[in-house]
């Protein structure tokens, strides 16, 4: 029975768990991040919202004390389902590559229009390089801290779900040795790279295209 990690807690992940599940993998879910909640006590009005990934939504959403008018983009698929689960429209959805995303969404924007950029403290700021500081509002709305976890176990898949999670994975002094790295978004193939580990990186972000990569990267171990 082939064995994969997933870097996400487990209510995070009980879709996946359960479709890999299906396909006859033993599944484990252990994050090696957490992520702090900054209360917001102001939200600066612009005419559009950035969000980056998932959590940026979460942390954004749960802070919000009063409507919000404005227009809502995500970096990615998996991002713009987050914000569809608040009951919001998304008027712009980034694609595969993230450099490509934020410079066609900064090329779209009005000469006068303003971005809301909700991040973590240790997000990569693209669209920030690619917008004149004028143009954003940086709103830090939550942190993300390394969790030092030392693995007892080995896997024959490690499905990377962000930067942080690879950054924190290595630190703890873990190695992947026999086993394939998957990696969800182009951002974090990159810091994968940054640790000379070559990883498959899913096509999407739907569930099934998770699953459809993790059982790729098997067939080639």
């Amino acid at each position: 029975m082939n064995r994969v990690l997933i870097t996400r807690l487990p209510q995070q992940a009980e879709e996946f768990t359960r479709l890999l599940k299906d396909q006859g993998c033993e599944v484990e879910t252990i994050p090696f991040i957490e992520t702090i909640d900054i209360p917001l006590e102001t939200i600066p009005q612009t005419d559009w919202v950035f969000f980056n990934s998932p959590r940026s939504v979460q942390h954004f959403f749960q802070n919000l004390k009063k409507p919000f008018f404005a227009k809502y983009a995500a970096l990615s698929n998996g991002t713009a389902k987050a914000i569809h689960d608040h009951n919001q429209k998304v008027s712009f959805t980034g694609g595969d590559d993230s450099q490509q995303t934020v410079e066609q969404f900064a090329g779209m924007l009005t000469e006068n229009e303003t971005v809301l950029i909700p991040r973590s403290d240790r997000s990569v700021r693209r669209l920030q390089r690619v917008l004149g500081s004028d143009r954003y509002v940086e709103l830090i709305a939550y942190k993300t801290r390394l969790l030092n976890k030392k693995l007892d176990a080995d896997f024959d898949v490690v499905v990377f779900t962000s930067p942080s999670n690879v950054k924190s994975y290595f630190e703890s002094g873990n190695e992947l040795k026999k086993s394939k790295a998957v990696a969800i978004g182009n951002t974090t193939a990159e810091e994968l790279k940054a640790f000379e580990i070559t990883s498959l990186i899913a096509d999407g972000y739907t569930q099934k295209q998770l699953v459809m990569a993790v059982l790729k990267a098997i067939q080639e171990s």
